[in-house]
């Protein structure tokens, strides 16, 4: 839609500007939800990377979170988290293989089912969530919990993990777009404390849907 300029002192203007502006907003949030041609052609409301970028793999350590930052520029029902399996999981112990979502206080939004199955086989793994969740606009957190003899191995972009600090530019370890901790878990906590967590350059991907 072209906005059509209404000569000034036309009587009756409200309606018109109106119905500009809600257009207006309604095609510039379409344009933010989108983010790329990827979430545009793809069915995911938001992710921290292109999934196309995945160029290596890392295997996540047993009893520690994992957490990547998302952003959502409107609000959003968010139901399902998603990642790939490149090396399947071993020995996992049940009910202790588990992904979440955070909002950027910390608190822990939603919680999916145990994974402790799912991760033992490879390929691309969509992660339902208990209950979706509604949320507004703003900063959140995928995480991600294994323990068992070997956990699964998980999709990163190919930059080194000596990027630590490129990946995570100009960011605090309560804002850092890849961190880890705590350790030492057997469930993904009620709330962490996001500045004791430790800024990583292992850079898991990560969509929501």
């Amino acid at each position: 839609m072209t906005y059509t300029p209404i000569p000034i002192g036309s009587l009756g203007w409200g309606a018109p500007v109106n119905s500009a502006f809600t257009s207006q907003d309604a095609r510039i949030t379409s344009i933010e939800r989108q983010g790329s041609l990827t979430t545009a052609a793809m069915p995911f409301i938001a992710m921290n990377v292109d999934p196309a970028l995945a160029g290596a793999s890392a295997t996540l350590t047993s009893g520690t979170v994992f957490m990547q930052r998302i952003d959502l520029t409107a609000a959003a029902t968010i139901s399902t988290i998603h990642q790939a399996v490149v090396t399947a999981g071993s020995g996992l112990t049940a009910a202790q293989n588990f992904v979440g979502l955070y909002n950027a206080a910390g608190t822990r939004l939603a919680v999916t089912a145990d994974q402790s199955v799912a991760w033992t086989t490879t390929g691309e793994k969509n992660m339902a969530l208990v209950a979706p969740v509604a949320v507004p606009a703003g900063t959140y957190y995928t995480a991600y919990l294994s323990n068992g003899t070997t956990p699964p191995m998980f999709i990163r972009t190919g930059v080194s993990v000596v990027a630590v600090d490129l990946v995570n530019h100009g960011l605090t370890t309560s804002t850092a777009r890849w961190t880890t901790g705590p350790t030492v878990q057997t469930t993904l906590p009620v709330s962490i404390t996001m500045a004791s967590r430790v800024v990583t350059g292992t850079t898991y991907i990560a969509a929501v849907s």
